[in-house]
């Protein structure tokens, strides 16, 4: 795997030489857009629904909207200026926990490969083991990819470095709207209880096959190989649910708990608040 960008990773007065290379890749089949009568395909044209006719990159300008309709211009040199220099450099800014990093700040995550030369090796093993031994804890890191800063964590997985491209704390939605529909909510132990047996019940030793796979782009790969092999296509039917309508369960969840599990327990109507998930600081 070639990675997309090297450079180090310095950790104190240790550099390690590393590089970028993506953590998944998308596999779903491409489908071109083609022109019908010449099956050439389409590219992709700027159009100016003001003049009706298509503009040139050359004649493209970049702003800012301020308002409905009115832009500041941001010229190319000053774009050019506030984009940081790329040192090639991972700095490591400090070590927490990632329980204090919200999931949902993870934009994408790559593998760190180790450098080819043998030497940076070791100490890539070393930083490796120590963050897999120090449970829960990633490194803090900023690193500039292709004129764009990165902030990101970076984390033991397996016998790898992986590195977490994260969202701007900033860019967190604001949840308070959300968790004040639940403040109020209250519960029964014996319904708690109940849902915990429910989510026990579904636990998978095993991941089944299949399991992580998308069936739409299985069925896609098969329609393009029919395709391809000059095979007849069936155009069937899409089949209707076959799941049964579900009603909203009111009043008190035990029977409705109690049928996903499929047997029945003793009763208890003691009442308990649930807790409201403390709120991510900024």
């Amino acid at each position: 795997m070639k990675p997309f960008w090297s450079g180090n990773l310095v950790l104190g007065q240790v550099s390690i030489p590393v590089g970028l290379v993506p953590a998944v890749r998308d596999g779903t089949p491409r489908l071109a857009r083609l022109h019908r009568e010449c099956m050439t395909p389409v590219g992709s044209r700027v159009w100016c629904d003001h003049d009706d006719r298509a503009v040139a990159d050359e004649d493209i300008a970049r702003g800012y909207e301020v308002a409905p309709g009115q832009h500041v211009l941001i010229q190319d040199e000053e774009i050019a200026a506030v984009v940081p220099q790329d040192t090639r450099t991972i700095e490591i800014r400090g070590a927490i926990s990632a329980e204090r990093i919200p999931r949902a700040l993870v934009a994408a995550s790559y593998l760190l490969a180790p450098g080819q030369v043998p030497v940076g090796r070791r100490p890539y093993v070393l930083v490796r083991e120590a963050l897999a031994d120090s449970a829960g804890v990633v490194l803090l890191a900023r690193l500039t990819v292709r004129g764009h800063e990165w902030l990101a964590q970076i984390r033991a997985e397996r016998w790898l470095l992986v590195l977490d491209k994260l969202h701007p704390v900033e860019d967190l939605v604001d949840t308070t709207p959300l968790d004040e529909l639940l403040t109020a909510v209250t519960v029964t132990e014996q319904e708690q209880q109940l849902a915990n047996e429910v989510v026990r019940s579904r636990f998978l030793a095993k991941v089944p096959a299949g399991a992580l796979q998308i069936e739409q782009r299985e069925r896609m790969r098969h329609l393009v190989d029919a395709k391809i092999a000059g095979e007849p296509v069936q155009i069937a039917a899409r089949p209707g649910s076959q799941t049964p309508p579900l009603t909203l369960p009111t009043g008190d969840l035990t029977d409705t708990l109690r049928k996903s599990i499929g047997r029945r327990r003793g009763s208890n109507t003691k009442t308990k608040p649930r807790a409201r998930p403390a709120p991510v600081k900024r």
